[in-house]
């Protein structure tokens, strides 16, 4: 039987809610990810932070040399009601 996008979406969600620290969390994404992968995530996660710090588009490219498309989703995402992502940047912060 072909495995269900949703339920393992979620199984990989809740896998990662049991990262206890730090270190488990690294070791975790560097099993499971590529450098690459991980890269893309973290170049992600940068771009909200530039957004949220008020950076305009022409220094978020240069910063992250990244495309318009990346950072116009980014930015959508994080001007919506309730963005997740808006409030975990602000928490890291």
């Amino acid at each position: 039987m072909k495995a269900n996008k949703r339920e393992m979406i979620s199984h990989l969600m809740e896998a990662i809610m049991t990262l206890q620290n730090l270190s488990e969390c690294e070791q975790f994404f560097n099993n499971l990810c590529t450098s690459d992968e991980i890269e893309k995530f973290s170049k992600r996660l940068l771009i909200a932070k530039l957004i949220n710090d008020g950076e305009n588009y022409r220094s978020i490219l240069k910063k992250t040399n990244t495309s318009n498309a990346t950072v116009s989703r980014i930015k959508n995402v994080m001007t919506k009601d309730k963005s997740v992502l808006a409030d975990v940047v602000k928490r890291i912060k």
